[in-house]
């Protein structure tokens, strides 16, 4: 009985500790949509025309 109950409270353990990790990484996936999101919403014209310029300035550079 003891054993079974040993078992038992392992198995709850794992599914904390995976859920743990799903949240953890759900989270993360929420936060790079918002980045994303955000970029997409601040002129993204102009600020890929800036990235491009950078881009440019830094490829001949290290051409």
């Amino acid at each position: 009985m003891v054993k079974i109950c040993c078992i038992f409270m392992q198995i709850i353990q794992v599914i904390h500790e995976s859920n743990t990790i799903l949240n953890k990484r759900l989270t993360t996936l929420i936060a790079v949509d918002e980045t994303y999101n955000n970029f997409r919403a601040n002129e993204p014209q102009e600020i890929f025309e800036s990235f491009k310029a950078t881009l440019s300035k830094n490829f001949l550079v290290w051409v």
